[in-house]
């Protein structure tokens, strides 16, 4: 008579037991569907869905192109920019679109104005008088 042990296994069951474990190792580890981490890819997801005359590859480009702009927060309306050019992706076209949004659309500050160039010692400001030197 044959004893059966609790612990012994056939070789279909460790078969079985190796499947499952290498599909759930596999399953698990893969995470396909979960949300890009970086700005940059997240922007891309966001620019093949959005605009629909740009490649995998030009999204990715554009959205590196124009990173200050994804980190300001500023993605959707470089994004809309982008898609309402209907025919073009590519750089002067996300470029453009960069620069039309948010605090830098109107510019930025003006320059400052040029020195003045003084001609004469009459017109130069005065040089002021330091006090400290004299030590009577």
């Amino acid at each position: 008579m044959r004893r059966s042990s609790v612990w012994s296994f056939s070789s279909v069951s460790l078969a079985a037991l190796a499947a499952t474990a290498t599909a759930l190792v596999a399953g698990g580890g893969c995470r396909v569907f979960d949300p890009p981490s970086r700005p940059e890819a997240m922007c891309a997801r966001a620019c093949e869905q959005k605009a629909k005359q740009c490649s995998e590859e030009a999204c990715l480009r554009g959205c590196n192109l124009s990173m200050d702009r994804v980190i300001e927060h500023e993605t959707k309306a470089v994004l809309a920019c982008v898609a309402r050019h209907k025919v073009a992706c590519d750089d002067p076209v996300w470029a453009r679109c960069a620069v039309l949004v948010g605090a830098h659309a109107d510019g930025g500050p003006p320059a400052p104005p040029p020195p003045k160039d003084y001609d004469d010692d009459q017109d130069a400001p005065a040089k002021k008088k330091n006090d400290d030197t004299d030590l009577d």
